[in-house]
């Protein structure tokens, strides 16, 4: 990677290991729009939007790729390791609607940098500090090669502070951990009710810190999965969540989610690495 800044990196397209599940019926958009934290009702066929799903009292289950793949046909595509908790969740409020949901074979894309390749296929994009962060899926076969190899991929990803499930998104998760960038494209301040909605709001509304959020880490070497952040007084204040290399600048990046105590710009101890704390670029 020849620049930190993703803002910066050229267009690519990799892998994704989604899940996508397909919900259809005459109540399938109303049903999804008042699940997710997103607006889903007014998508036009053919386009989609990052969301988040939530348990009632505002934890996250997954981040979504919300698309309308008709006008009685919605595709939501999550991290595999999320389908079992988001098929629980979208079942457990499934209840006198006309709509049904089923699990797709299907195969997923994620690109950036540049415009989505036109095709048949499920598509959701979001615009993180003007800079184009899509998401593509379809049957397998139907979709463009991956472009970019996983290692590389990563790297991307953790620029962007996108979360994944298992990784920056647990059990306990709240969606202000996840950071502003990742809340100003998944969440709508004006839409209707949905589960978790309270949560969001009354932070949103307070200006509340939670007290941990999501955060990039630069270092000079290798950072690896669970190793504690330490401040100045040797006080445990984060957790590493996703290490990357960059190596083109010499460097290694992580997300980690980080105490608020630890404000942008402070170093912190990882093992017998000192990392810079940084805000998540785009």
């Amino acid at each position: 990677m020849s620049e930190l800044d993703p803002r910066a990196l050229a267009g690519g397209l990799a892998s994704h290991e989604a899940a996508v599940v397909l919900v259809e019926g005459p109540d399938a958009r109303s049903f999804v729009d008042g699940q997710c934290s997103q607006q889903v009702a007014d998508l036009a066929v053919g386009t989609g939007r990052p969301a988040l799903l939530l348990e009632p009292e505002g934890k996250v289950v997954a981040l979504c790729w919300i698309a309308a793949v008709g006008e009685e046909s919605i595709a939501v595509g999550v991290d595999a390791g999320a389908l079992e908790a988001t098929m629980a969740r979208l079942r457990r409020f499934n209840f006198r609607v006309k709509c049904t949901m089923s699990v797709l074979d299907w195969s997923a894309r994620v690109g950036w940098g540049t415009e989505p390749p036109e095709g048949e296929w499920a598509l959701a994009r979001s615009d993180r500090a003007g800079s184009p962060w899509w998401w593509i899926a379809g049957a397998p076969g139907s979709l463009p090669a991956a472009s970019v190899p996983p290692p590389d991929a990563e790297t991307i990803r953790v620029l962007r502070g996108w979360p994944r499930f298992g990784a920056e998104i647990t059990a306990g998760t709240i969606p202000a951990s996840l950071g502003a960038a990742t809340l100003a494209t998944t969440v709508s301040f004006t839409k209707g009710c949905y589960p978790g909605q309270e949560l969001v709001a009354r932070l949103d509304a307070r200006g509340a810190e939670p007290p941990f959020t999501l955060r990039l880490l630069r270092s000079a070497t290798p950072l690896s999965v669970g190793q504690a952040l330490l401040d100045a007084a040797g006080i445990e204040r984060g957790q590493v969540t996703s290490p990357a290399p960059c190596t083109e600048q010499g460097a290694y990046v992580a997300l980690a989610m980080v105490h608020r105590s630890m404000e942008v710009g402070t170093v912190a101890q990882v093992a017998t690495v000192d990392a810079a704390v940084g805000s998540i670029l785009a």
